[in-house]
Protein backbone atom coordinates (compact mmCIF):
# COMPACT_ATOMS: atom_id res chain seq x y z
CA UNK A 1 0.00 0.00 0.00
CA UNK A 2 1.39 3.42 -0.94
CA UNK A 3 1.73 6.26 1.56
CA UNK A 4 -1.11 8.09 -0.22
CA UNK A 5 -3.42 5.07 0.13
CA UNK A 6 -2.51 4.73 3.81
CA UNK A 7 -3.24 8.44 4.33
CA UNK A 8 -6.67 8.09 2.73
CA UNK A 9 -7.43 5.00 4.85
CA UNK A 10 -6.42 6.82 8.03
CA UNK A 11 -8.51 9.84 7.06
CA UNK A 12 -11.58 7.65 6.56
CA UNK A 13 -11.20 6.13 10.01
CA UNK A 14 -10.54 9.52 11.56
CA UNK A 15 -13.60 10.93 9.82
CA UNK A 16 -15.75 8.11 11.19
CA UNK A 17 -14.41 8.61 14.72
CA UNK A 18 -14.93 12.36 14.47
CA UNK A 19 -18.52 11.94 13.22
CA UNK A 20 -19.35 9.42 15.95
CA UNK A 21 -17.81 11.57 18.69
CA UNK A 22 -19.53 14.69 17.35
CA UNK A 23 -22.96 13.03 17.40
CA UNK A 24 -22.31 11.50 20.81
CA UNK A 25 -21.06 14.80 22.24
CA UNK A 26 -24.05 16.69 20.82
CA UNK A 27 -26.60 14.24 22.22
CA UNK A 28 -24.82 14.05 25.58
CA UNK A 29 -24.60 17.86 25.87
CA UNK A 30 -28.25 18.26 24.86
CA UNK A 31 -29.42 15.83 27.57
CA UNK A 32 -26.78 16.87 30.13
CA UNK A 33 -29.50 18.32 32.38
CA UNK A 34 -30.92 14.79 32.65
CA UNK A 35 -27.80 13.16 34.11
CA UNK A 36 -28.40 11.45 37.44
CA UNK A 37 -26.38 12.87 40.32
CA UNK A 38 -22.74 11.79 40.11
CA UNK A 39 -22.68 11.21 36.36
CA UNK A 40 -22.46 14.87 35.29
CA UNK A 41 -18.79 14.87 34.27
CA UNK A 42 -19.44 12.17 31.67
CA UNK A 43 -20.55 15.01 29.42
CA UNK A 44 -16.90 15.38 28.32
CA UNK A 45 -16.24 11.69 27.58
CA UNK A 46 -16.80 11.80 23.77
CA UNK A 47 -14.53 14.83 23.38
CA UNK A 48 -11.85 13.13 25.47
CA UNK A 49 -12.03 9.99 23.34
CA UNK A 50 -11.58 11.95 20.12
CA UNK A 51 -8.57 13.85 21.46
CA UNK A 52 -6.89 10.65 22.69
CA UNK A 53 -7.65 8.85 19.41
CA UNK A 54 -6.37 11.78 17.33
CA UNK A 55 -3.01 12.00 19.09
CA UNK A 56 -2.35 8.36 19.96
CA UNK A 57 -4.26 6.04 17.61
CA UNK A 58 -4.61 7.86 14.31
CA UNK A 59 -2.53 5.32 12.40
CA UNK A 60 -2.97 2.02 10.57
CA UNK A 61 -3.74 -0.59 13.23
CA UNK A 62 -2.29 -3.37 11.07
CA UNK A 63 1.14 -1.73 11.35
CA UNK A 64 1.25 -2.06 15.15
CA UNK A 65 3.09 -4.77 17.05
CA UNK A 66 -0.15 -6.13 18.48
CA UNK A 67 -2.98 -5.25 16.07
CA UNK A 68 -5.67 -7.51 17.54
CA UNK A 69 -5.28 -6.28 21.13
CA UNK A 70 -4.90 -2.66 19.97
CA UNK A 71 -8.11 -2.87 17.94
CA UNK A 72 -9.96 -4.36 20.90
CA UNK A 73 -8.69 -1.58 23.15
CA UNK A 74 -9.86 1.13 20.75
CA UNK A 75 -13.29 -0.48 20.29
CA UNK A 76 -13.86 -1.16 23.99
CA UNK A 77 -12.99 2.41 24.94
CA UNK A 78 -15.19 3.65 22.08
CA UNK A 79 -18.14 1.85 23.65
CA UNK A 80 -17.35 3.19 27.13
CA UNK A 81 -16.53 6.80 26.19
CA UNK A 82 -18.62 7.41 23.06
CA UNK A 83 -21.69 5.15 23.22
CA UNK A 84 -22.22 5.01 26.98
CA UNK A 85 -22.44 8.78 27.83
CA UNK A 86 -25.46 9.63 25.62
CA UNK A 87 -27.20 6.41 26.72
CA UNK A 88 -26.78 7.39 30.39
CA UNK A 89 -27.75 11.00 29.73
CA UNK A 90 -30.97 10.05 27.92
CA UNK A 91 -31.90 7.43 30.54
CA UNK A 92 -31.42 9.84 33.45
CA UNK A 93 -32.15 8.31 36.86
CA UNK A 94 -33.06 5.01 35.16
CA UNK A 95 -29.54 4.48 33.77
CA UNK A 96 -28.61 1.74 36.24
CA UNK A 97 -29.87 -1.41 37.89
CA UNK A 98 -32.85 -0.72 40.15
CA UNK A 99 -31.53 -2.55 43.22
CA UNK A 100 -28.03 -1.06 43.07
CA UNK A 101 -27.75 2.24 44.89
CA UNK A 102 -24.21 3.64 44.67
CA UNK A 103 -23.58 6.88 46.52
CA UNK A 104 -23.26 10.13 44.61
CA UNK A 105 -19.72 10.55 45.92
CA UNK A 106 -18.68 7.11 44.66
CA UNK A 107 -20.22 7.78 41.25
CA UNK A 108 -18.25 11.02 40.98
CA UNK A 109 -15.01 9.25 41.92
CA UNK A 110 -15.72 6.39 39.51
CA UNK A 111 -16.18 8.81 36.59
CA UNK A 112 -12.90 10.53 37.48
CA UNK A 113 -10.85 7.34 37.79
CA UNK A 114 -12.32 5.98 34.55
CA UNK A 115 -10.85 9.05 32.83
CA UNK A 116 -7.55 8.55 34.64
CA UNK A 117 -7.48 4.87 33.65
CA UNK A 118 -8.25 5.76 30.02
CA UNK A 119 -5.38 8.24 29.73
CA UNK A 120 -2.82 6.00 31.46
CA UNK A 121 -3.75 2.86 29.52
CA UNK A 122 -3.92 4.73 26.20
CA UNK A 123 -0.35 5.95 26.67
CA UNK A 124 0.70 2.42 27.70
CA UNK A 125 -0.88 0.86 24.59
CA UNK A 126 0.64 3.52 22.33
CA UNK A 127 4.16 3.05 23.73
CA UNK A 128 4.15 -0.73 23.58
CA UNK A 129 2.42 -1.22 20.22
CA UNK A 130 3.83 1.53 17.99
CA UNK A 131 6.56 0.15 15.78
CA UNK A 132 9.84 1.96 15.41
CA UNK A 133 10.76 3.52 12.09
CA UNK A 134 12.03 0.85 9.71
CA UNK A 135 10.86 -2.04 11.91
CA UNK A 136 9.21 -4.79 9.88
CA UNK A 137 6.77 -7.39 11.14
CA UNK A 138 4.94 -10.21 9.43
CA UNK A 139 1.24 -9.56 8.91
CA UNK A 140 -1.15 -11.62 11.04
CA UNK A 141 -2.78 -12.65 7.75
CA UNK A 142 0.50 -13.83 6.21
CA UNK A 143 0.44 -17.29 4.65
CA UNK A 144 2.13 -19.97 6.79
CA UNK A 145 4.48 -22.75 5.79
CA UNK A 146 3.74 -26.46 5.33
CA UNK A 147 4.92 -27.37 8.86
CA UNK A 148 2.41 -24.91 10.36
CA UNK A 149 -0.51 -26.87 8.90
CA UNK A 150 0.74 -30.44 9.13
CA UNK A 151 2.58 -30.90 12.41
CA UNK A 152 -0.34 -32.16 14.50
CA UNK A 153 -0.70 -35.69 15.85
CA UNK A 154 -3.74 -36.90 13.90
CA UNK A 155 -4.12 -40.18 15.77
CA UNK A 156 -3.96 -38.51 19.19
CA UNK A 157 -6.43 -35.86 18.05
CA UNK A 158 -8.96 -38.38 16.79
CA UNK A 159 -8.73 -40.42 20.00
CA UNK A 160 -9.17 -37.26 22.07
CA UNK A 161 -12.19 -36.13 20.00
CA UNK A 162 -13.87 -39.54 20.35
CA UNK A 163 -13.23 -39.75 24.10
CA UNK A 164 -14.40 -36.14 24.62
CA UNK A 165 -17.70 -36.83 22.85
CA UNK A 166 -18.24 -40.00 24.89
CA UNK A 167 -17.38 -38.17 28.12
CA UNK A 168 -19.83 -35.40 27.22
CA UNK A 169 -22.61 -37.89 26.44
CA UNK A 170 -22.17 -39.48 29.88
CA UNK A 171 -21.42 -36.47 32.05
CA UNK A 172 -22.28 -33.31 30.09
CA UNK A 173 -25.48 -31.31 30.34
CA UNK A 174 -27.50 -31.51 27.13
CA UNK A 175 -29.55 -28.51 28.27
CA UNK A 176 -26.40 -26.40 28.72
CA UNK A 177 -24.88 -27.00 25.27
CA UNK A 178 -26.47 -26.03 21.96
CA UNK A 179 -25.49 -25.61 18.32
CA UNK A 180 -26.38 -22.47 16.30
CA UNK A 181 -29.49 -21.46 18.27
CA UNK A 182 -30.82 -21.79 21.81
CA UNK A 183 -34.21 -23.44 22.08
CA UNK A 184 -37.28 -21.32 22.71
CA UNK A 185 -40.22 -22.80 24.59
CA UNK A 186 -37.83 -24.66 26.91
CA UNK A 187 -38.68 -25.93 30.37
CA UNK A 188 -36.17 -23.59 32.00
CA UNK A 189 -33.52 -21.02 31.19
CA UNK A 190 -30.13 -22.44 30.18
CA UNK A 191 -28.34 -20.34 32.81
CA UNK A 192 -30.51 -21.94 35.51
CA UNK A 193 -29.25 -25.44 34.71
CA UNK A 194 -27.29 -27.14 37.49
CA UNK A 195 -23.68 -27.53 36.35
CA UNK A 196 -21.18 -29.48 38.46
CA UNK A 197 -17.43 -30.04 38.17
CA UNK A 198 -17.71 -33.11 35.92
CA UNK A 199 -20.14 -31.29 33.64
CA UNK A 200 -17.82 -28.30 33.35
CA UNK A 201 -14.96 -30.66 32.45
CA UNK A 202 -17.16 -32.34 29.84
CA UNK A 203 -18.10 -28.99 28.29
CA UNK A 204 -14.46 -27.84 28.17
CA UNK A 205 -13.33 -31.09 26.56
CA UNK A 206 -16.11 -30.78 23.98
CA UNK A 207 -15.00 -27.22 23.20
CA UNK A 208 -11.39 -28.34 22.64
CA UNK A 209 -12.59 -31.30 20.58
CA UNK A 210 -14.65 -29.09 18.25
CA UNK A 211 -11.75 -26.64 17.85
CA UNK A 212 -9.33 -29.49 17.13
CA UNK A 213 -11.64 -31.06 14.57
CA UNK A 214 -12.00 -27.69 12.84
CA UNK A 215 -8.22 -27.21 12.65
CA UNK A 216 -7.68 -30.78 11.38
CA UNK A 217 -10.25 -30.42 8.58
CA UNK A 218 -9.04 -26.93 7.69
CA UNK A 219 -5.43 -28.19 7.44
CA UNK A 220 -6.56 -30.98 5.09
CA UNK A 221 -8.60 -28.59 2.93
CA UNK A 222 -5.66 -26.20 2.84
CA UNK A 223 -3.44 -29.00 1.50
CA UNK A 224 -6.00 -29.92 -1.16
CA UNK A 225 -6.49 -26.27 -2.11
CA UNK A 226 -2.76 -25.73 -2.59
CA UNK A 227 -2.74 -28.67 -4.98
CA UNK A 228 -5.78 -27.72 -7.10
CA UNK A 229 -6.68 -24.07 -6.26
CA UNK A 230 -10.39 -25.01 -6.36
CA UNK A 231 -12.69 -22.55 -4.58
CA UNK A 232 -14.88 -25.41 -3.39
CA UNK A 233 -12.31 -26.16 -0.67
CA UNK A 234 -12.71 -22.62 0.66
CA UNK A 235 -16.48 -23.12 0.73
CA UNK A 236 -16.10 -26.43 2.61
CA UNK A 237 -13.80 -24.72 5.08
CA UNK A 238 -16.42 -22.04 5.71
CA UNK A 239 -19.03 -24.72 6.38
CA UNK A 240 -16.72 -26.41 8.87
CA UNK A 241 -16.01 -23.07 10.55
CA UNK A 242 -19.76 -22.65 11.07
CA UNK A 243 -19.82 -25.72 13.34
CA UNK A 244 -16.83 -24.41 15.27
CA UNK A 245 -18.43 -20.99 15.73
CA UNK A 246 -21.91 -22.39 16.34
CA UNK A 247 -21.05 -24.28 19.54
CA UNK A 248 -22.97 -22.51 22.33
CA UNK A 249 -22.01 -23.31 25.92
CA UNK A 250 -24.38 -21.85 28.49
CA UNK A 251 -25.50 -18.36 27.50
CA UNK A 252 -22.05 -16.98 26.70
CA UNK A 253 -22.04 -14.84 23.57
CA UNK A 254 -18.37 -14.10 24.14
CA UNK A 255 -17.38 -17.68 23.19
CA UNK A 256 -19.04 -17.15 19.80
CA UNK A 257 -16.96 -14.01 19.34
CA UNK A 258 -13.68 -15.73 20.29
CA UNK A 259 -14.39 -18.64 17.96
CA UNK A 260 -15.39 -16.38 15.08
CA UNK A 261 -12.32 -14.15 15.30
CA UNK A 262 -9.90 -17.07 15.73
CA UNK A 263 -11.54 -18.83 12.77
CA UNK A 264 -11.14 -15.68 10.68
CA UNK A 265 -7.46 -15.34 11.54
CA UNK A 266 -6.69 -18.99 10.84
CA UNK A 267 -8.76 -19.22 7.65
CA UNK A 268 -7.25 -16.09 6.14
CA UNK A 269 -3.82 -17.53 6.91
CA UNK A 270 -4.94 -20.61 4.93
CA UNK A 271 -6.66 -18.77 2.06
CA UNK A 272 -5.31 -15.17 2.01
CA UNK A 273 -6.67 -14.47 -1.47
CA UNK A 274 -10.22 -15.08 -0.20
CA UNK A 275 -9.97 -12.69 2.73
CA UNK A 276 -13.10 -10.65 1.88
CA UNK A 277 -15.27 -13.76 1.43
CA UNK A 278 -14.10 -15.22 4.73
CA UNK A 279 -14.65 -11.96 6.64
CA UNK A 280 -18.13 -11.33 5.24
CA UNK A 281 -19.36 -14.91 5.69
CA UNK A 282 -18.12 -15.41 9.25
CA UNK A 283 -19.11 -11.95 10.50
CA UNK A 284 -22.66 -12.40 9.19
CA UNK A 285 -22.97 -15.93 10.53
CA UNK A 286 -21.55 -15.10 13.98
CA UNK A 287 -23.61 -11.89 14.07
CA UNK A 288 -26.85 -13.81 13.52
CA UNK A 289 -26.02 -16.27 16.33
CA UNK A 290 -25.11 -13.47 18.75
CA UNK A 291 -28.27 -11.56 17.79
CA UNK A 292 -30.47 -14.58 18.50
CA UNK A 293 -28.68 -15.20 21.81
CA UNK A 294 -29.25 -11.56 22.73
CA UNK A 295 -32.98 -11.99 22.06
CA UNK A 296 -32.93 -15.15 24.18
CA UNK A 297 -31.32 -13.34 27.14
CA UNK A 298 -33.08 -9.98 26.78
CA UNK A 299 -36.61 -11.17 26.02
CA UNK A 300 -36.52 -14.53 27.85
CA UNK A 301 -37.23 -16.55 24.70
CA UNK A 302 -37.27 -19.80 26.69
CA UNK A 303 -40.69 -18.73 28.03
CA UNK A 304 -42.26 -18.38 24.57
CA UNK A 305 -43.10 -20.66 21.68
CA UNK A 306 -40.90 -18.77 19.21
CA UNK A 307 -38.31 -16.00 19.19
CA UNK A 308 -40.78 -13.70 17.42
CA UNK A 309 -43.29 -14.19 20.23
CA UNK A 310 -40.58 -13.22 22.72
CA UNK A 311 -39.76 -10.04 20.78
CA UNK A 312 -43.42 -9.05 20.49
CA UNK A 313 -43.95 -9.56 24.22
CA UNK A 314 -40.85 -7.69 25.33
CA UNK A 315 -39.81 -4.05 25.38
CA UNK A 316 -36.60 -2.07 25.27
CA UNK A 317 -36.27 1.42 26.73
CA UNK A 318 -33.42 3.87 27.27
CA UNK A 319 -32.95 2.68 30.84
CA UNK A 320 -32.44 -0.96 29.90
CA UNK A 321 -29.96 0.00 27.16
CA UNK A 322 -27.92 2.18 29.52
CA UNK A 323 -27.90 -0.36 32.36
CA UNK A 324 -26.91 -3.19 29.99
CA UNK A 325 -24.00 -1.16 28.61
CA UNK A 326 -22.89 -0.37 32.16
CA UNK A 327 -23.01 -4.02 33.22
CA UNK A 328 -21.16 -5.45 30.23
CA UNK A 329 -18.64 -2.67 29.64
CA UNK A 330 -17.90 -1.65 33.23
CA UNK A 331 -19.65 1.71 33.45
CA UNK A 332 -19.52 4.16 36.39
CA UNK A 333 -22.21 2.32 38.35
CA UNK A 334 -20.20 -0.92 38.40
CA UNK A 335 -17.11 0.93 39.60
CA UNK A 336 -19.04 3.01 42.17
CA UNK A 337 -20.62 -0.09 43.70
CA UNK A 338 -17.18 -1.67 44.09
CA UNK A 339 -15.96 1.49 45.87
CA UNK A 340 -18.93 1.43 48.26
CA UNK A 341 -18.24 -2.26 48.89
CA UNK A 342 -14.61 -1.49 49.79
CA UNK A 343 -15.61 1.28 52.22
CA UNK A 344 -18.06 -0.93 54.10
CA UNK A 345 -16.32 -4.33 53.95
CA UNK A 346 -12.65 -3.24 53.89
CA UNK A 347 -11.21 -6.38 52.20
CA UNK A 348 -7.77 -7.59 53.30
CA UNK A 349 -4.61 -6.49 51.48
CA UNK A 350 -3.73 -10.14 50.78
CA UNK A 351 -6.98 -10.67 48.84
CA UNK A 352 -5.43 -10.04 45.36
CA UNK A 353 -2.80 -12.74 45.96
CA UNK A 354 -5.41 -15.23 47.12
CA UNK A 355 -7.71 -14.29 44.20
CA UNK A 356 -4.99 -15.14 41.68
CA UNK A 357 -4.00 -18.42 43.38
CA UNK A 358 -7.68 -19.39 43.69
CA UNK A 359 -8.07 -18.69 39.95
CA UNK A 360 -5.08 -20.82 38.89
CA UNK A 361 -5.76 -24.54 38.50
CA UNK A 362 -4.46 -26.85 39.91
CA UNK A 363 -3.17 -24.62 42.76
CA UNK A 364 -6.74 -23.47 43.40
CA UNK A 365 -7.62 -26.89 44.88
CA UNK A 366 -5.05 -26.49 47.66
CA UNK A 367 -6.39 -23.15 48.88
CA UNK A 368 -10.08 -23.67 48.14
CA UNK A 369 -11.34 -23.26 51.71
CA UNK A 370 -8.62 -20.94 53.03
CA UNK A 371 -10.41 -17.64 52.37
CA UNK A 372 -13.27 -16.14 50.41
CA UNK A 373 -12.47 -14.55 47.04
CA UNK A 374 -13.13 -10.85 46.56
CA UNK A 375 -15.68 -11.66 43.86
CA UNK A 376 -17.71 -13.88 46.20
CA UNK A 377 -17.53 -11.26 48.99
CA UNK A 378 -18.64 -8.59 46.53
CA UNK A 379 -21.67 -10.53 45.29
CA UNK A 380 -22.70 -11.69 48.76
CA UNK A 381 -22.60 -8.03 49.79
CA UNK A 382 -24.77 -7.00 46.80
CA UNK A 383 -27.27 -9.86 47.20
CA UNK A 384 -27.17 -9.84 51.03
CA UNK A 385 -25.77 -13.36 51.22
CA UNK A 386 -28.28 -14.94 48.81
CA UNK A 387 -25.95 -15.24 45.78
CA UNK A 388 -22.19 -15.61 45.25
CA UNK A 389 -21.88 -14.61 41.59
CA UNK A 390 -23.47 -12.28 39.05
CA UNK A 391 -21.60 -8.97 39.19
CA UNK A 392 -17.99 -8.31 38.23
CA UNK A 393 -15.62 -5.81 39.83
CA UNK A 394 -14.17 -3.51 37.13
CA UNK A 395 -10.41 -3.32 36.69
CA UNK A 396 -10.19 0.28 37.90
CA UNK A 397 -12.43 -0.47 40.88
CA UNK A 398 -10.31 -3.49 41.84
CA UNK A 399 -7.14 -1.41 41.45
CA UNK A 400 -8.59 1.44 43.52
CA UNK A 401 -9.66 -0.91 46.32
CA UNK A 402 -6.26 -2.57 46.80
CA UNK A 403 -3.69 -0.11 45.42
CA UNK A 404 -5.25 3.32 45.90
CA UNK A 405 -6.18 6.02 43.42
CA UNK A 406 -2.66 6.56 42.03
CA UNK A 407 -2.27 2.91 41.03
CA UNK A 408 -5.95 2.31 40.17
CA UNK A 409 -5.16 1.67 36.45
CA UNK A 410 -2.62 -1.06 37.28
CA UNK A 411 -5.12 -3.92 36.82
CA UNK A 412 -6.15 -2.75 33.34
CA UNK A 413 -2.46 -2.37 32.44
CA UNK A 414 -1.82 -5.92 33.69
CA UNK A 415 -4.71 -7.25 31.58
CA UNK A 416 -3.46 -5.43 28.49
CA UNK A 417 0.12 -6.64 29.07
CA UNK A 418 -1.08 -10.25 29.36
CA UNK A 419 -3.10 -9.76 26.15
CA UNK A 420 0.07 -8.49 24.42
CA UNK A 421 1.95 -11.56 25.64
CA UNK A 422 -0.62 -13.97 24.21
CA UNK A 423 -0.74 -12.14 20.89
CA UNK A 424 3.06 -12.24 20.70
CA UNK A 425 2.98 -16.00 21.37
CA UNK A 426 0.33 -16.39 18.65
CA UNK A 427 2.45 -14.43 16.16
CA UNK A 428 5.42 -16.71 16.86
CA UNK A 429 3.40 -19.95 16.93
CA UNK A 430 4.85 -22.63 14.64
CA UNK A 431 1.63 -24.64 14.42
CA UNK A 432 -2.00 -23.89 13.55
CA UNK A 433 -3.12 -25.37 16.88
CA UNK A 434 -1.07 -23.04 19.05
CA UNK A 435 -1.81 -20.10 16.73
CA UNK A 436 -5.53 -20.62 17.41
CA UNK A 437 -5.04 -21.34 21.13
CA UNK A 438 -2.91 -18.25 21.87
CA UNK A 439 -5.14 -15.94 19.84
CA UNK A 440 -8.15 -17.37 21.68
CA UNK A 441 -6.50 -16.40 24.99
CA UNK A 442 -5.43 -12.98 23.67
CA UNK A 443 -8.95 -12.19 22.46
CA UNK A 444 -10.52 -13.40 25.69
CA UNK A 445 -8.25 -11.18 27.80
CA UNK A 446 -8.76 -8.24 25.40
CA UNK A 447 -12.53 -8.51 25.48
CA UNK A 448 -12.53 -8.36 29.28
CA UNK A 449 -9.53 -6.07 29.74
CA UNK A 450 -11.54 -3.68 31.94
CA UNK A 451 -12.60 -6.38 34.39
CA UNK A 452 -10.55 -7.65 37.34
CA UNK A 453 -7.75 -10.04 36.37
CA UNK A 454 -8.65 -13.14 38.47
CA UNK A 455 -12.06 -13.44 36.81
CA UNK A 456 -10.48 -13.63 33.36
CA UNK A 457 -7.40 -15.61 34.34
CA UNK A 458 -9.17 -18.77 35.51
CA UNK A 459 -10.87 -19.41 32.14
CA UNK A 460 -7.67 -18.72 30.21
CA UNK A 461 -5.62 -21.12 32.37
CA UNK A 462 -8.20 -23.87 31.87
CA UNK A 463 -8.02 -23.27 28.10
CA UNK A 464 -4.21 -23.37 28.12
CA UNK A 465 -4.07 -26.58 30.14
CA UNK A 466 -6.74 -28.48 28.19
CA UNK A 467 -5.60 -27.35 24.75
CA UNK A 468 -1.88 -26.96 25.41
CA UNK A 469 -1.38 -30.51 26.69
CA UNK A 470 -3.12 -32.00 23.66
CA UNK A 471 -1.37 -29.83 21.10
CA UNK A 472 2.06 -30.56 22.60
CA UNK A 473 1.81 -34.23 21.59
CA UNK A 474 4.08 -34.78 18.58
CA UNK A 475 5.04 -37.91 16.62
CA UNK A 476 7.09 -36.41 13.80
CA UNK A 477 9.93 -33.91 13.81
CA UNK A 478 10.08 -30.87 11.56
CA UNK A 479 12.62 -32.46 9.19
CA UNK A 480 10.26 -35.35 8.36
CA UNK A 481 7.37 -32.96 7.77
CA UNK A 482 9.38 -30.72 5.45
CA UNK A 483 10.65 -33.79 3.58
CA UNK A 484 7.02 -34.77 3.01
CA UNK A 485 6.41 -31.25 1.68
CA UNK A 486 9.27 -31.53 -0.80
CA UNK A 487 8.00 -34.90 -2.04
CA UNK A 488 4.49 -33.52 -2.54
CA UNK A 489 5.90 -30.53 -4.40
CA UNK A 490 7.82 -32.79 -6.77
CA UNK A 491 4.67 -34.86 -7.44
CA UNK A 492 2.76 -31.68 -8.32
CA UNK A 493 5.41 -30.68 -10.80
Amino acid sequence: MTSTAKFKSINKKLLFVFAACFVSQSVTAYFAYNFAAGYENMVFFPLLYFVVYLFLFNYKIGDTKYPVVTLFYIVMQFIRFVLLPPAIAVAGINCGVSYLHPTEESLGISVAIMVYEFIITAVFVYIFTKKRDGEKRKSIFAERDYYFWNSGNTAAYLIFIALSIIFFLFFGSRDYVNFFVMSANAEARVAAAEVGVLQNVAHQLLLIAVITLFIMILSYLKKRYDFSKRRSYVFFALVVSAFNIGLIIGESRAIILYSALCSILLMIAAFPEHKKTILSYIFVFAGVIIFLMTIYKTFYAFKYATYMDAINSGKIDSGSIASTLQIYFMGPEQTAISLDFAKLENPSAVQPIYDIIRSTPPFSFFVKDSMTTTSVMFNEWIYRGKQQSGYIIPSVGYGYIFFGIVFAPIIAILNIAISFLFEKLAQKARTAEFFYLFYYCAIRFSFFMFQNTPGIWVKVVIMLISGGLLYSIKTRNSEDIMLEYEMNSEMRE
